[in-house]
């Protein structure tokens, strides 16, 4: 390969600063700017080396390629445009993720609402899906369908109630309420597979939602009836469904094996409930997230997952698990000494947004 004093230049100029160096050269040698792909976690991007190169507002985000971007955090909600400044807010919490729906044109959070139920003060999931311009779509909220549920989930006591950890993810809760019905972590629409050809529930359109205390189900596009509902016997988090019709998800806590606990990525059928193990460390201790938790499947067929338990890491697997590629989460709590709580990593193709995104980023 031959170097040039202009070549080395321009290479450094890109590095340096993330930007094609377009006024180098003449015209007709213009070079077509590199993809800017970067992984996400809370709303910070990471080169590939785990240096944050951008920051910006929220602790849950979507980014559009017009340049706008969705967030969330625990007292509100809002969208930001091409120029930085804020199209619409609503105070509410967010929680766990923020995603978005078939063509990127619906937002879906989840949310809670608080009620009086047996005696107490009880929060529950509420389930949101708002359009691009801010107008609520439609919502599930538990509360509103307790009959379904409880005659849906039949595996559950009607009485159940969590205690909620004020100390963990859930800080955004009000002090006066101390109990949580439900604990959802991951609302996904469901795109075209497999099983949904031959079993209408899993049809284009609807939603599948994972529930920490209460397994999977599956809602229908109007978000009013329950379609569907399994239980996973553990703690499980971001159930995604794939093409092929089976359900991924990041199960926590697998069975305690030889005195040690441990994590595995999974895939198991809607309709037959068969497993299989898509990751599973060795040794198998060696990857153990109690908390928190997720897989993206990327373009390549490798999965990206975060690791909260063994230093707080984003890690990329081959199909076959090798690990090829990981960062360690950057920020360290200085009371707990360990990396702060994520819910996930993400990686996403960032060039149509930076190139039309106006506004300045925290970082």
């Amino acid at each position: 390969m031959n170097f040039t004093i202009f070549s080395v230049v321009r290479r450094y100029w890109q590095i340096a600063f993330g930007l094609p160096l377009f006024f180098f050269g003449c015209a007709g040698m213009q070079a077509k700017p590199e993809a800017k792909v970067y992984n996400e976690i809370e709303c910070m991007f990471l080169d590939h080396e785990g240096k944050v190169v951008y920051k910006f507002p929220g602790a849950r985000c979507q980014f559009f390629p017009d340049g706008s971007f969705v967030a969330g955090m625990e007292t509100w909600l809002r969208m930001t445009g091409p120029d930085g400044a804020v199209t619409w807010s609503y105070a509410m919490d967010t929680h766990h993720q923020i995603n978005l729906g078939a063509g990127g044109k619906e937002i879906l959070a989840m949310s809670s609402s608080i009620h009086k139920y047996q005696k107490r003060m009880v929060r529950f999931d509420r389930l949101v899906i708002y359009d691009r311009a801010g107008k609520l779509l439609r919502y599930f909220d538990y509360f509103d369908h307790l009959s379904a549920i409880k005659e849906k989930l039949s595996i559950l006591q009607s009485g159940s109630l969590y205690t909620i950890d004020k100390s963990g993810p859930a800080t955004h809760v009000p002090n006066y309420v101390e109990y949580e019905f439900s604990h959802a972590n991951s609302f996904h629409e469901i795109g075209e597979n497999a099983t949904g050809r031959e079993y209408p529930a899993f049809a284009k359109g609807n939603y599948l939602v994972n529930d920490l205390g209460r397994g999977s189900f599956v809602l229908d596009s109007k978000l009013e009836k329950i379609l569907w509902w399994m239980s996973f016997g553990s703690d499980v988090h971001d159930v995604q469904i794939l093409e092929d019709g089976w359900l991924l998800l990041y199960r926590n806590e697998q069975p305690i094996l030889m005195g040690k606990k441990f994590t595995t990525i999974e895939k198991v059928h809607p309709i037959t409930g068969q497993r299989k193990i898509l990751y599973r460390a060795d040794p198998p201790e060696s990857f153990y997230s109690d908390q928190c938790g997720g897989v993206q499947m990327l373009e390549n067929g490798n999965m990206l997952i975060s690791e909260i338990g063994n230093g707080g890491k984003a890690v990329e697997l081959t199909p076959s698990g090798k690990r090829v590629w990981e960062i360690n989460y950057p920020f360290i709590n200085p009371k707990t000494k360990r990396p702060d709580l994520y819910q996930q990593v993400k990686r996403y193709d960032l060039t149509d947004f930076l190139k039309n995104h106006r506004g300045v980023s925290w970082f």
